[in-house]
């Protein structure tokens, strides 16, 4: 069995958005959790190993700040990493706890995966 592996969770409230993330991360971690609800995703974090983090800012049930500062009080060790559109408020995640900002749309996937390995490397 491989020491190693990876489960990330993913968290947007936008079903597109999710699928792609998806489909993104599983060239990176060995097993990916998906879900479009923060609170769903608190409760995936109580009951699974996760080693990475992936939120949305904006979503409609608990915002991604919000969400952050849950995870960082619960998990301090897990990775946050946040994606978004919205321009304007990365230091308002740098400051929330995210460990990377990456903004929406993605379209690199080289460096959206060398961003998230340089997070399991520290």
């Amino acid at each position: 069995m491989n020491e190693n592996k990876k489960t990330v969770l993913v968290v947007d409230d936008d079903k597109s958005t999710l699928e792609v993330m998806e489909q993104f991360v599983k060239f990176i971690a060995d097993d990916v959790v998906v879900t479009p609800d923060a609170n769903k995703a608190l409760e995936v974090l109580k009951n699974r190993c996760i080693d990475l983090v992936i939120t949305d800012y904006s979503m409609y049930e608990m915002d991604g700040v919000t969400f952050t500062k849950i995870v960082k009080k619960e998990y301090p060790d897990t990775p946050v990493v946040m994606i978004s559109a919205v321009y304007g408020i990365e230091q308002t995640a740098l400051s929330a706890g995210v460990d990377s900002f990456i903004k929406k749309p993605l379209y690199d996937l080289r460096e959206f995966k060398e961003s998230i390995e340089n997070l399991w490397r520290k």
